[in-house]
């Protein structure tokens, strides 16, 4: 037998399996028959049977959920493709905001505390973020958010760190009374901050690292599509440096991120409410 008899002998042997309510070996006895059993087909035309089996096995196994899927309502499909849209979202970006509840147990009474002082800083979005570990200043510039003062600056930039993983308690506001004050009196307002609101000793312990600061404030522009600080509050001080004067972060007038450095820290700035918890417990 010539190959080209050998495959028209196989393709017919398959597609008479494959008319039949199951995939059984057609000759043998009913009671030993097996249901969708390649092997079974190998042993009676050999392995290129039993492959050509398994493939038009999971051809079938495809068809079957395409059908199962018709069956679903458009809600259903709706929610299962939001879903997987979340999913595959989640895998690409640093910065990923949790709804109250998906804060973990160990977080909730912190998360409490926080709700309270996003409720004085008029704010109700999200307070708790999971980011990854990576992020730079220069991933930053893939985003198309930032001005041409970044890019010429950002490599100046010392003192600061890639993204650790963490959960980021974060509000996208100004504390209070903080604008045109010292480093050190804004240091002071974030002491009393944690103790009126009773939160952990090492929340608003810190301005934040330019990297994280710049990860939250772009997701939450991509997000919202809020600028923070807003122009009119003036710029966010970090803990970095840039040639021996502290780096602060804002928007331009243009609607562009940058990046800068002052030496008149009473000038216009301030810092948001931050805590970092650098070992998730879940």
């Amino acid at each position: 037998m010539d190959r080209m008899q050998k495959d028209h002998l196989l393709k017919n042997f398959i597609d008479f399996i494959m008319s039949r309510s199951t995939l059984e070996n057609p000759f043998a006895p009913e009671k030993l028959r097996s249901t969708d059993d390649p092997a079974l087909v190998g042993k009676i035309l050999g392995a290129e049977a039993e492959a050509a089996m398994r493939s038009a096995s999971a051809k079938a196994t495809a068809e079957n959920k395409r059908e199962s899927d018709l069956e679903l309502t458009d809600t259903e499909r709706a929610k299962i493709a939001e879903e997987k849209e979340a999913r595959e979202r989640a895998k690409k970006e640093f910065v990923l905001p949790l709804e109250d509840k998906e804060v973990p147990a160990e977080y909730q009474e912190s998360l409490q505390h926080w709700r309270e002082l996003a409720k004085e800083l008029d704010y109700d979005g999200p307070v708790v973020f999971r980011v990854k570990a990576g992020f730079t200043l220069k991933d930053a510039l893939k985003t198309g958010y930032c001005s041409k003062i970044f890019e010429e600056l950002y490599l100046d930039i010392h003192g600061d760190k890639p993204t650790e993983d963490s959960l980021v308690f974060w509000i996208p506001r100004f504390i209070l009374n903080g604008i045109d004050k010292t480093v050190t009196d804004q240091r002071i307002l974030l002491v009393n901050l944690r103790n009126r609101f009773n939160l952990p000793n090492h929340h608003c312990s810190s301005f934040g690292d330019a990297s994280l600061l710049t990860a939250l404030i772009l997701d939450h522009f991509k997000r919202t599509g809020e600028e923070v600080p807003s122009r009119s509050d003036g710029s966010v001080l970090t803990e970095a440096f840039m040639k021996g004067m502290r780096v602060i972060l804002g928007w331009t007038s243009d609607g562009k991120f940058f990046c800068d450095r002052t030496s008149d820290i009473r000038g216009h700035t301030s810092v948001f409410p931050l805590g970092v918890e650098k070992k998730m417990r879940s």
